[in-house]
């Protein structure tokens, strides 16, 4: 019986850091790249994206010219300004779209 409690503070523990990652809101970055796409330009997509968000999932799509789509957390919009003035100028990128994720 000694072991409820300890057991019982540790899964609050969890279940509030997991409610504080939720709060966060939830982005979606969509960059279409030109045919001047590298692997380099994916790369920069990605590394911009992990600036805001280490767990966040970009995805490729594997057709040429490719699309890279990103959903992020952050804990405001700003983030999407600062990634759509930071990418939109690159070479590489035909036009880049970042909105809250609707659900």
């Amino acid at each position: 019986m000694r072991w409820i409690l300890p057991f019982a503070v540790a899964l609050a523990l969890i279940i509030g850091a997991a409610c504080r990652h939720q709060a966060q809101p939830q982005y979606t970055l969509r960059v279409a790249f030109n045919e001047r796409y590298t692997d380099a330009a994916g790369r920069a997509v990605e590394d911009a994206v992990h600036r805001y968000d280490a767990h966040a999932t970009v995805l490729l799509q594997e057709t040429f010219p490719p699309i890279a789509v990103a959903t992020f957390r952050y804990r405001d919009d700003t983030a999407c300004a600062a990634l759509v003035a930071e990418l939109k100028p690159h070479p590489a990128i035909a036009s880049v779209d970042c909105s809250p994720r609707r659900y």
